[in-house]
């Protein structure tokens, strides 16, 4: 026996309606400052190159740690939220190598490297 009730019939369930609802307030109230991707990296690049120079007032080569243990201690405006500094990861370590790079001492003249003979 087949109801003829209404609250019965549940029809097909692959007609799925969705309502959004959009509100003003919502699109207009920043909840943090928005900073695009190259700007943010190029800030934490900036961070690294500062940290890494003053950890090299000592003498002696920061090791990456070090770096990421004073970067980790600063307030960095624009991280993405539910990642914060991990998500830049690649980022910070790119730029930890560079200054190694950079700050790398070259072989003198006198005593380091000689030519091969022909």
């Amino acid at each position: 026996m087949v109801s003829s009730s209404p609250c019965l019939y549940k029809g097909s369930l692959d007609n799925i309606s969705i309502i959004l609802l959009c509100s003003p307030e919502l699109r207009s109230s920043p909840r943090r400052p928005c900073i695009k991707r190259a700007e943010l990296d190029d800030l934490l690049e900036a961070k690294v190159a500062e940290i890494y120079e003053d950890l090299c007032v000592g003498g002696e080569e920061p090791d990456l740690l070090a770096v990421l243990t004073v970067l980790a201690s600063i307030r960095i405006p624009g991280l993405p939220p539910g990642g914060g500094i991990q998500s830049k990861r690649n980022c910070i370590i790119s730029a930890y190598f560079q200054q190694r790079e950079i700050h790398r001492p070259t072989p003198s003249n006198n005593g380091g490297f000689h030519k091969k003979p022909m």
